[in-house]
């Protein structure tokens, strides 16, 4: 019964937990897919997603191959790799739930470009894709970026 009771309780706290904090700002971050910063992949459906932003210094595949092969001269057969310790090429996210979809927002939108100019990962957090029909795919996301 004691357990019955924690997961009851779990389960009516989780919504709350996972909407904004008084104060706490929200950003919708476009990504266009022939932007050179981003990479996108959708579920078969598409109604889940992940993407990442990728870092300064890192946009194109060789200079990110090149930090791979510092990175491979340095590691040893004897200890695993530490974690961080694997470079990061990326600011990552992934959705959580169902994308929804919108006509317009009346919202502050930034690119992707704006977004890793000034990383800010205290912010409750969507992204917007555009569709051909001139409306937005919406999803809520999360960061896993390893090394903020």
């Amino acid at each position: 019964m004691p357990a019955m009771i924690s997961l009851l309780f779990y389960f009516l706290a989780l919504p709350a937990y996972c909407q904004p904090k008084p104060g706490q700002d929200t950003v919708y971050i476009l990504i266009r897919p022939d932007s050179k910063h981003v990479w996108v992949s959708f579920s078969k459906d598409s109604l889940s997603m992940s993407f990442g932003i990728y870092k300064k210094g890192f946009e194109t595949k060789g200079k990110r191959d090149k930090e791979l092969k510092k990175y491979e001269k340095k590691k040893t057969d004897i200890l695993p790799p530490l974690p961080g310790s694997i470079p990061s090429f990326s600011y990552d996210f992934s959705s959580s739930g169902h994308r929804e979809t919108v006509n317009g927002l009346n919202a502050k939108v930034i690119t992707a470009e704006e977004f890793r100019e000034k990383p800010d990962y205290n912010k409750y957090m969507y992204v917007l894709y555009k569709t051909k029909e001139d409306k937005y795919f919406k999803w809520r996301v999360f960061n896993r970026t390893e090394d903020r």
